[in-house]
């Protein structure tokens, strides 16, 4: 069971690489050996499965995604996956930290390889690995594609940069538990910032760890705590544009966001990138707010046809066309209507019941984070859902029923 474990933990660690190429940049092998980690513990293994209410409340979302749309005529396999993908991994994540089936050593196998693909890319030839990716969204160009950051085994250089995030999440949590030691996370947080900053150059992902920094320091509501922690972000970043200027590194791309950042932040309002996903985020919280208290489902053409008809409210420079929402709770949110509110809201509740301000601190990044870019179904995202909900179960485990998870027995001998 441990083998199978570490194969299903692997994949999630490795959630772009392709074994049998699909048309999309998240591959199922995560998917796949995760959902059969989890029959091997329910149907073979022969012991006691606790079923978390985060897993229940994520299999009443992926039954509602499934009802609703079809009722609405616009029901698609793609679009129930995400919501099945909360279900699977939120339940692996539970299943393999509570039976200690978890391996600290695989994720550090994991960065030290995503690390050396980045730097053979970045140093010799950028498509180093590109065989093992079912497609990358690179420029044509290859001046522009030089002057973004590398992809190691991500399909783009934001979801690099958004996967080592995660991976500094997953460390936090494992050394709030005792499975890494401070010395240890320390090392390959660095590795991952470094990779995060200079490798991947993704100014979404480096906001994104900001994010992560600032809501570890509001949720102490320590004055002293959010001003040294903001004036620490800023001097690093200054640091690093004067590094870059000054010794000519390159990292054009990188340079030129922080600069517009400091110097003229409304320059951001004409980078296609970031007005695509910020249209995003805003036209799918109208949609469910406009929809209220029905929802659109996820049809194929459901999304195109809602910015069609609200083309006014949408940037000239936005292209219409896309089926896809780029955000992770806005499109759940937009698809589900008042179903797709207990997605956040689990997740913040698991995490903030936890106890430890680490924890909570967390669950108020994942809250913000998942309104970006990110897809519902990145594994990383429910797979830590699922751990959290086991840390609560270790520390109920003197009862026999712990608070807040339902007993599933298996019935084969």
């Amino acid at each position: 069971m441990r083998l199978l474990a570490n194969i299903a933990l692997l994949f999630l660690l490795f959630p772009y690489v392709a074994i049998f190429p699909t048309d999309s940049g998240l591959q199922p092998n995560a998917l796949v050996f995760n959902l059969l980690f989890i029959l091997y513990c329910i149907v073979l293994h022969n012991f006691r499965v606790n079923i978390s209410y985060v897993t229940l409340i994520f299999f009443i979302v992926f039954l509602y995604s499934i009802i609703v749309p079809s009722l609405l005529d616009s029901i698609s396999l793609r679009g129930v996956v995400p919501y099945a993908s909360l279900v699977i991994f939120s339940l692996s994540g539970y299943l393999m930290f509570r039976k200690k089936l978890f391996s600290a050593k695989i994720i550090k196998y994991a960065i030290w390889i995503w690390l050396f693909i980045g730097v053979v890319q970045i140093l010799f030839y950028r498509k180093f690995g590109y065989f093992l990716l079912s497609m990358t969204f690179t420029s044509s160009s290859a001046v522009m594609a030089a002057r973004r950051g590398v992809l190691s085994l991500a399909p783009e250089p934001s979801y690099y940069g958004i996967m080592c995030l995660f991976m500094i999440v997953a460390i936090d949590m494992l050394l709030a538990n005792g499975m890494f030691s401070k010395k240890s996370a320390t090392r390959y947080k660095i590795l991952l910032i470094f990779q995060m900053v200079f490798l991947a150059q993704s100014f979404t992902a480096i906001f994104l760890y900001l994010i992560y920094l600032a809501s570890g320091v509001l949720v102490t509501l320590s004055f002293k705590r959010v001003a040294k922690t903001a004036l620490y972000s800023v001097g690093s970043l200054l640091l690093l544009m004067f590094l870059i200027n000054k010794f000519n590194l390159g990292f054009e791309r990188l340079y030129f966001m922080l600069d517009v950042v400091f110097s003229n932040p409304t320059k951001l309002l004409r980078d296609t990138s970031a007005v695509d996903r910020a249209t995003d985020i805003y036209m799918s919280m109208y949609g469910f707010y406009d929809s209220l208290p029905l929802a659109f489902g996820h049809g194929t053409m459901a999304w195109a046809e809602f910015l069609r008809e609200n083309v006014d409210m949408i940037p000239n420079d936005y292209f219409i066309g896309s089926n896809r929402i780029m955000s992770g709770y806005g499109g759940a949110l937009f698809e589900l209507g008042y179903i797709g509110i207990l997605i956040p809201i689990t997740t913040f509740i698991s995490f903030w019941t936890n106890g430890t301000t680490r924890m909570k601190g967390i669950g108020l990044f994942l809250v913000v984070s998942m309104f970006s870019a990110i897809p519902l179904s990145f594994p990383l995202y429910s797979f830590l859902v699922g751990m959290s909900e086991a840390v609560k179960h270790r520390r109920t485990s003197g009862r026999r029923h712990p608070e807040g998870s339902l007993s599933l027995q298996s019935s084969m001998r």
